[in-house]
């Protein structure tokens, strides 16, 4: 979900090589370039944690659920019916 979500974000995927072990390599020890700041911190930080190393580091389900449940204040509500 990390990777779909960074690349996403960023057009390309987080770790790009030239080969499987390359990639490998990549994907144990180096990280992803910065996402552009047109994102806020917030889903910044929350794609680099489901991007961490250590799957112990990484997000729940529950937290993803929670993640995306909270409406930042300054966004108000949201019409979801197109005909009102």
């Amino acid at each position: 979900m990390g990777v779909a979500l960074y690349h996403s974000a960023c057009l390309e995927p987080p770790f790009v090589e030239d080969s499987m072990q390359a990639l490998f390599k990549s994907i144990l020890y180096k990280n992803p370039k910065a996402i552009h700041t047109c994102y806020s911190p917030r889903l910044q930080d929350f794609i680099f944690k489901m991007l961490e190393k250590k799957k112990n580091n990484r997000p729940l389900v529950i937290d993803l659920i929670d993640y995306f449940n909270q409406v930042p204040s300054n966004l108000g509500t949201f019409n979801l019916n197109p005909l009102d």
